[in-house]
């Protein structure tokens, strides 16, 4: 939830919040039950719009990513899609910031000017 405070990007220590917060989801997310995973991913979903364009908005897609994954698993599709869903049509504002991110982040290869061959 301190990711998500309006004041952290102000502040001496916000940096180094940062980047320890980045490690720790990077390790921790996929240590996470399926569960919990799906309850961060829509947390982070519920509370999107509220982070800081760029990297902040980066490194919670990418945590997202194993929870939005296990929503699509078979044994949980039947309840977490439907809430999922419900989600993203309540808040519109956070959900035009993650797809608007979503698209950022995963086309980013294609806005170079020569293509590798």
């Amino acid at each position: 939830e301190r990711w998500f405070a309006p004041g952290l990007a102000t502040t001496p220590n916000g940096p180094f919040f940062r980047n320890l917060s980045m490690i720790f989801l990077d390790l921790g997310v996929p240590r996470l039950q399926p569960q919990e995973q799906i309850n961060l991913a829509l947390y982070a979903l519920e509370n999107f719009g509220k982070l800081l364009p760029g990297l902040d908005r980066i490194v919670v897609f990418l945590t997202c990513i194993p929870g939005l994954g296990q929503i699509a698993a078979e044994g949980h599709r039947k309840d977490q899609v439907p809430r999922c869903l419900q989600l993203l049509r309540n808040l519109t504002d956070n959900s035009v910031a993650f797809f608007q991110s979503a698209i950022e982040f995963l086309l980013i290869p294609c806005g170079s000017t020569e293509a590798a061959s």
